[in-house]
């Protein structure tokens, strides 16, 4: 068989003469043979094997995707991959992977918390503005003001806002 291993951004293995393929699916394990039917599997993250008369067995850690079976090609498309020759040594490596890339999830959560909060901010001023235009005051910033070591917030001013024919848009 003729596997094939994909990634997003590259081709992470190309291998021919491959004489069996494991994987795994949410229902459970199955394995694939050079004469097998041709099939589809949707791939739960895990341990893909695959032998070569060469290389032996080869360990491949993968992240959720698709198996095709076409024949004696064999298409894999998995988000990540990292593979390696010993369970023990493919362990440590995706244990190191999955913490790098949860402090990096950390760091884009709190900065969407913090633009959906500004967003939401800027959205219920706007909104307070144009649900009551007559109570504006003329000469006040609709931005926060700081004083004495206070937050306050201001009201918009009618000269910050244009009126458009499809609606009220800051200035």
């Amino acid at each position: 068989m003729h596997l094939k291993v994909l990634l997003p951004f590259q081709v992470f293995a190309d291998k021919t003469q491959v004489t069996r393929i494991v994987a795994e699916t949410r229902e459970g394990s199955f394995g694939l043979l050079p004469h097998r039917l041709d099939c589809v599997a949707a791939l739960a993250p895990g341990i893909l094997i695959y032998e070569t008369e060469t290389e032996g067995e080869v360990f491949v850690a993968v992240d959720e995707g698709v198996l095709v079976k076409t024949g004696a090609e064999v298409l894999v498309s998995v988000r990540r991959a990292l593979a390696g020759a010993d369970l023990g040594q493919l362990r440590a490596m995706v244990e190191k992977e999955f913490l790098t890339l949860d402090a990096e999830e950390q760091s884009v959560r709190s900065v969407m918390a913090k633009l959906e909060t500004s967003f939401l901010h800027g959205f219920a001023a706007l909104k307070k503005c144009t649900t009551n235009p007559t109570s504006l005051p003329r000469k006040r910033s609709r931005s926060w003001l700081i004083k004495s070591g206070r937050r306050r917030r201001a009201n918009c001013t009618r000269a910050s806002m244009v009126s458009l024919p499809f609606g009220l848009v800051w200035g």
